[in-house]
């Protein structure tokens, strides 16, 4: 990839969801072995492969449950919005810590970026932001980590933006090679498998059956969530890969793949054959 003229290996955005590096039941609190696990198997690919990666990560039981409690979403509408956005974007930059502070200590150089500090949203979109920052910052050999975060907004004032969000704005600025979404389930089913046993994987989603699996798209759906759930990551991995096809002239691959199975995330960053995952393109 040629970012301003500087030649740069392949480029993978990857998500870590939240529900898989946090503890659902206890508040702010993070699997630490989880998140160890994940950032070796990262380092390992990336070593061995030679890929460039910005990474992202989801809030869990982090900022979602504030998000929630405070009504972030709504916007500037109540007394207490400003004290809720406030907590929630310092709810999310401290899950945030942790995933630098575990990425020092086993070697891996990352560098945060708050998307409160560069993006700028308009009625929940992200319409604007500086990305040089995070263009350099892979140039000089960095893995930079992003994270949904609260976002000034220009209609509601504030608002929340999924690392979906995000991943979806920076994929315009950058037109990566892979995106992968880390999830806790195998992939996207034609019904919740955690309540349905009988619940079929769907392998490929392509421009050919993506109306039909909106429909019905399902998968991790935690009672906090206020980004979305499954449906809204089928949505937006599929219209960033078929967004970086139509801008750049290239093929991009989309993957939703299990990251709470131990080498999945790996085997999906090295281009292995990986079955606990669904795959997406756009043709």
């Amino acid at each position: 990839m040629d970012y301003k003229g500087i030649i740069m290996e392949p480029l993978v955005f990857l998500k870590l969801g939240g529900g898989t590096i946090t503890y659902d039941s206890r508040e702010s609190t993070p699997r630490i072995d989880v998140i160890d696990r994940l950032l070796s198997e990262i380092k390992k690919a990336k070593e061995e492969h030679g890929f460039d990666l910005i990474l992202g990560h989801g809030s869990g039981s982090y900022a979602h449950v504030p998000a929630s409690k405070y009504k972030v979403n709504e916007g500037l509408k109540y007394e207490f919005s400003r004290m809720g956005a406030t907590v929630t974007c310092n709810t999310a930059k401290a899950l945030n810590t942790v995933i630098i502070e575990e990425a020092i200590k086993i070697g891996l150089d990352t560098y945060p970026f708050s998307p409160s500090s560069f993006a700028y949203a308009g009625n929940g979109r992200i319409i604007k932001g500086v990305t040089d920052g995070i263009r350099k910052s892979l140039e000089s050999g960095f893995t930079p980590v992003v994270y949904g975060d609260v976002l000034i907004d220009d209609v509601k004032g504030v608002t929340i933006a999924s690392t979906e969000e995000v991943f979806n704005f920076l994929s315009t600025e950058f037109g990566p090679d892979k995106i992968i979404i880390g999830a806790d389930v195998d992939g996207v089913f034609d019904s919740n498998p955690t309540q349905n046993a009988n619940a079929k994987k769907i392998d490929r989603v392509d421009n050919s059956n993506i109306d039909t699996i909106l429909k019905g798209a399902s998968g991790s759906n935690k009672s906090f969530d206020v980004t979305g759930g499954m449906h809204t990551k089928v949505e937006m991995l599929y219209n960033m890969v078929k967004g970086v096809n139509e801008k750049f002239g290239k093929p991009s691959i989309g993957y939703i793949g299990n990251a709470a199975k131990e080498g999945v995330i790996g085997k999906l960053l090295s281009g292995k054959p990986v079955n606990e995952c669904t795959e997406f393109s756009y043709r």
